[in-house]
């Protein structure tokens, strides 16, 4: 490659040769990129302008440099000065409180020392600055034509680098389009939540080429956050692994909502090393981004260690907060299913549960009575043979056995659909209820009822009514009680209904029943809970009962918004129309 200066225009061939060059540069800066194509181009530029070196900074914001041939080191430092000029005049922005300012002197050293010439050329992208180039030159320098024409060419290369730059961020786009496209059809595709987590995952360190990835889910009972897929060496130490919700830069970003970029965690007062301490891993970078579904946030995913040297940078963060986004969606589906899978699975223990204690009442009562029937018809039917004179009091024990079967099953058809309820109302119901009851149970029931409520709406009366019979029912079977009060009461001030079942009984430890219900297999206690929460009311059970050392209170408060039936409001002037025209019509 010659360092000869050329003088003159370049002949027909050496354009086509340039032009040939040119396009070979589009072609490397398509497929190779912007760095490569410079990389080639500086070394073509120096004998086009006969410089024994040049220097190239290029890019915004992140920088790309590069220098080919010779730089003597007294042009170095102009050099240096150089670059700071085009990297401030890069970095300014307009002072908001003047708008008269003007940017910084536009970036030039054009300068001789000890027989070298400096010359720069800046580099632009329609108004924004986007680097510069510097060409170190024997004197005599070129001709002005000859520069000229060899910054046409660098304004050239500069375009077709830009194109390129653009090309390949359009492209990159498209394909993170095209993943994002993938990673949700791959989320959306399962509702299995281990799947979820683990695509989630792995695809986080892949793509933003990461050492490694972790994803942490919030514990809202105990504010704290679990490695629930941690990947990369210290995977297996850190799973199911927890940390206050307070610590660390995860634990920063689950309280604040906020993403954060760390390239240097030994300069973040943030990061907490103990789980390096623990793990053996050495954390440089950290890109972590909160996990949220309707502001709430549930968890956060987080990549470490760039394997590219910049770290991490804004890009990376838009990814990273986009594949956030749709794990979160797909995180918390994968738990509503879960969850709905689970309460299928509890309704169908507790219907069998319901089966077998319906079963069992029917084999203890009306089938036992039955059975007790049939063995006194056929002692009715040998006295009527051997002993007549006894038959009479033989059928007085049959008729109270039927009696009592009848009764046992009618009490056992009312508890299972109280027809009373729909035809008459709840009060009607509790009063029904209360005396089929009398005949069944060791303990007296008083109650304490208004004259009259609100129609309610059936289905919010049956809620109410199930919570009554479920806290009657518990004092049956657990309670040892002498005595029980059934109260209802309507609070018009407060617009609510009030019901209490209280008893002097032996009470319960309600806060370790609850804990336990599932492993007990008690449901009462949950059936409440449910059938409150269905009205909108609040359910409290105290054991012991308030201001007694035994015995149980239960209070339920409903919303009369929840119970009555609302209606349309009338309109006065259509009805006084509807008035009007029957006096019209009538004869």
């Amino acid at each position: 490659m010659s360092s000869t200066p050329c003088s003159d225009p370049p002949t027909s061939e050496e354009a086509r040769s340039h032009g040939a060059f040119l396009a070979r540069l589009t072609r490397i800066g398509q497929f190779e990129g912007h760095q490569r194509l410079w990389e080639e181009a500086l070394p073509w530029l120096c004998e086009v302008y006969g410089a024994i070196g040049a220097f190239l900074l290029y890019g915004t914001p992140a920088q790309f440099r590069c220098e080919c041939g010779e730089i003597p080191d007294e042009i170095r430092p102009l050099i240096e000065a150089w670059e700071q000029e085009i990297l401030r005049s890069q970095t300014w922005v307009p002072p908001a409180t003047s708008s008269l300012s003007t940017p910084p002197t536009l970036p030039a050293m054009d300068s001789s020392v000890q027989g070298h010439s400096l010359q720069t050329i800046p580099l632009w992208n329609d108004s924004t600055l986007i680097g510069g180039l510097a060409l170190v030159l024997r004197e005599p320098i070129p001709s002005e034509e000859t520069i000229r024409f060899g910054t046409a060419l660098v304004e050239a290369i500069a375009q077709i680098a830009s194109l390129s730059s653009r090309f390949h961020e359009i492209q990159q786009r498209l394909t993170h389009l095209t993943l994002f496209y993938d990673i949700g059809q791959k989320l959306t595709s399962t509702l299995d939540l281990s799947q979820v987590l683990h695509e989630t995952t792995e695809l986080a360190a892949s793509v933003l080429e990461a050492d490694a990835s972790t994803l942490m889910l919030v514990d809202e009972q105990t504010q704290e956050l679990v490695f629930e897929i941690p990947t990369g060496s210290a995977g297996g130490v850190l799973r199911q692994q927890r940390i206050p919700i307070t610590q660390g830069i995860a634990g920063w970003v689950a309280t604040h909502g906020t993403s954060v970029i760390c390239n240097d965690t030994a300069s973040d007062q943030r990061f907490n090393s103990l789980v390096d301490a623990m793990t053996g891993y050495n954390t440089r970078s950290v890109l972590c981004v909160p996990l949220q579904v309707k502001g709430r946030i549930i968890g956060v995913l987080e990549v470490l260690n760039k394997r590219q040297p910049e770290g991490f940078n804004q890009q990376d963060l838009e990814w990273l907060s986009t594949l956030g986004a749709q794990a979160a969606i797909a995180i918390e589906n994968a738990r509503l299913y879960e969850d709905l899978r689970r309460e299928q699975e509890r309704i169908l223990r507790v219907q069998e549960q319901e089966r077998h204690a319906l079963a069992q009442d029917l084999h203890d009562g009306p089938t036992a009575t039955l059975g007790a029937m049939i063995m006194s018809l056929d002692t009715a039917r040998r006295l009527a043979k051997t002993d007549p004179e006894r038959l009479e009091e033989e059928l007085e024990y049959l008729f109270n056995l039927a009696r009592s079967a009848n009764r046992e099953l009618r009490q056992k058809l009312f508890e299972l659909r109280p027809v009373i309820l729909q035809t008459r109302g709840l009060l009607a119901a509790l009063r029904f209820y209360a005396n089929q009851l009398q005949d069944t149970i060791r303990f007296e029931l008083s109650l304490d009822l208004p004259e009259s409520l609100p129609h309610l709406v059936p289905r919010a009366a049956e809620a109410v009514f199930a919570v009554i019979q479920e806290a009657v029912n518990n004092v049956r079977k657990h309670a040892q009680a002498s005595r029980c009060w059934l109260r209802v009461a309507l609070d018009e001030e407060a617009q609510r209904l009030i019901v209490e079942v209280e008893d002097d009984g032996i009470g319960f430890d309600v806060r370790s029943v609850e804990k336990n219900y599932e492993e007990r297999g008690s449901l009462g206690l949950l059936s409440m809970r449910e059938g409150a929460e269905v009205l909108g009311a609040r359910l409290v059970i105290s054991s012991p009962r308030p201001s007694h050392d035994t015995g149980t209170l239960v209070r339920l408060e409903v919303p009369l918004e929840r119970l009555v039936e609302r209606k349309q409001p009338s309109d006065g002037r259509q009805l006084q129309r509807l008035l009007e025209s029957d006096r019209t019509e009538a004869p």
